[in-house]
C-alpha cells in the first residue's frame, strides 16, 4: 500500500491539491493508494476526489512538544476544520506500506508509522531545511526506514540532493489543459495572491492604484475561494502579480501564464526554471521599487502597443502547458515508485 501522508487545513492548499493529484494518478494504474489523515473526522473538501482515506493519530512516544503543538492545532481549528463524522477508518499498518511524508513534518511525523519504508516528498527548499534543523545531528538515511525522496522542481531536487545526499525521483507538477485555458480577450485587471508577502503587496497595489496609467484598473485578490474560482479571476485578468517567496517551485504564477496573464514580480527562487523573460517579466527577490517601476511599464507598453506582449503571453501558456502536462507528471510518478521499490527489494 502506498500511503500519501496529508496535513489537515481549513482551506484550499496548493501542497495538498498536488499530494492528491500525485494519489490520483497511482490509483488510475492500478496502485493502492490511500490518504492518510491524523484525525477520524477530517475531509479535504476542497476539491473532489476518490482516493480512499484513512487516519493514524500521533504516537505517544512522540516528544511532548509536538503532541502539544498537534493538539493546540486541533483546538484552534476545530470549529473552522471540515469535518464529516466518521469519514476515515483507522489505518491498519502492513511492513509492506511505503509512506510518503511531506518535508515539513518528516521529523515529526515518521514516527506514526513504525513499519514500511518512508519517502519524503520534497515541495519546498525552505521547509525541507527547517525539517533537517530540527533533527540535526539525526540524519534521514541513518533510518533504516527511510527509502527515497520524490522532489517536485528543479530547486527541490538540488536541495535534496545537498542536504541529504541523495538524488532524489523528479516530478514535474502537472497543469491540466482542460482546465487552464489561454484567453486572448482580458479585462483591466490585476490578481494578486495576499498570502504571500501580503503587506508588501498591499502597499504596492495602494501606490501603483494612484497612477494615471492604472485608474481603470481593479485589483482582485484571490485567496481562500474554491478553485473555479479562481480560474476564473485568472481568465478576466490582463496581469497577475506575483509575491512568490522561498518557493520550491510557485504554482500560481505558473497557473496565470497558462491563463494569459501577464505575470510580474518575483520568482520565489524554485520559479526561475519557468519565470524568465521570455515567459514574463521577473524582478529581482525583495527589489520592490523594481516591481513597482515593471508593472507601470507594463501596464502603458500594452496600452501603446499590446501586439508583443499578447505574443508573450500566448508564448508563456505554450511553454508552460506543454512542459507540465499530465502526461510528463505520470510518467514520471510510476517511474519513480518502480526505482523505489526496485531499490527496496534490493536492499
Amino acid at each position: 500500500m502506498i500511503n500519501f501522508v496529508v496535513p489537515e487545513a481549513n482551506s484550499p492548499t496548493g501542497g495538498i491539491n498536488i499530494i492528491i493529484q500525485f494519489a490520483e494518478v497511482l490509483l488510475r494504474n492500478g496502485r493502492d493508494v490511500r490518504l492518510i489523515f491524523e484525525t477520524p473526522d477530517y475531509v479535504y473538501s476542497f476539491i473532489p476526489h476518490d482516493v480512499p482515506t484513512a487516519y493514524v493519530p500521533h504516537r505517544q512516544s512522540l516528544p511532548l512538544k509536538g503532541r502539544i503543538k498537534s493538539a493546540l492545532k486541533l483546538f484552534d481549528q476545530k470549529q473552522a476544520m471540515p469535518r464529516s463524522p466518521g469519514a476515515n477508518p483507522l489505518a491498519m499498518l502492513d511492513p509492506s506500506d511505503i509512506f510518503i511524508i511531506p518535508e515539513y513534518a518528516f521529523d515529526l511525523d515518521r514516527a506514526r508509522f513504525p513499519v514500511g519504508k518512508h519517502v519524503i516528498l520534497v515541495q519546498g527548499f525552505g521547509p525541507l531545511f527547517d525539517c533537517l534543523v530540527r533533527m540535526a545531528p539525526e540524519h534521514p538515511k541513518t533510518s533504516n526506514q527511510f527509502l527515497g525522496a520524490i522532489a517536485t522542481s528543479q530547486k527541490c531536487a538540488e536541495a535534496t540532493k545537498v542536504m541529504i545526499g541523495q538524488d532524489p525521483a523528479v516530478v514535474p507538477l502537472a497543469l491540466d489543459p482542460a482546465r487552464y485555458v489561454f484567453r486572448t480577450e482580458k479585462k483591466k485587471q490585476i490578481a494578486y495572491m495576499p498570502r504571500r508577502r501580503g503587506e508588501e503587496i498591499a502597499g504596492l497595489i495602494k501606490l501603483l492604484s494612484t497612477q494615471d496609467a492604472l485608474r481603470d484598473f481593479n485589483f482582485v485578490p484571490i485567496d481562500g475561494m474554491p478553485s473555479d474560482q479562481v480560474d476564473q479571476i485568472l481568465s478576466d485578468s490582463l496581469i497577475y502579480l506575483s509575491g512568490s517567496q522561498k518557493d520550491g517551485f510557485g504554482l500560481p504564477p505558473a497557473e496565470a501564464m497558462a491563463m494569459g496573464c501577464l505575470v510580474v514580480g518575483y520568482t520565489g527562487v524554485g520559479g526561475t526554471e519557468f519565470f524568465t523573460p521570455q515567459t514574463g517579466f521577473p524582478v529581482p527577490d525583495d527589489d520592490l521599487v523594481t516591481f513597482y517601476q515593471t508593472v507601470r511599464d507594463v501596464v502603458t507598453g500594452y496600452q501603446n502597443d499590446p501586439a508583443p506582449y499578447d505574443i508573450l503571453r500566448q508564448n508563456a501558456s505554450q511553454f508552460i502547458l506543454e512542459r507540465y502536462s499530465l502526461v510528463a507528471t505520470e510518467d514520471a510518478l510510476l517511474q519513480a515508485f518502480k526505482e523505489l521499490q526496485e531499490h527496496w527489494s534490493r536492499t
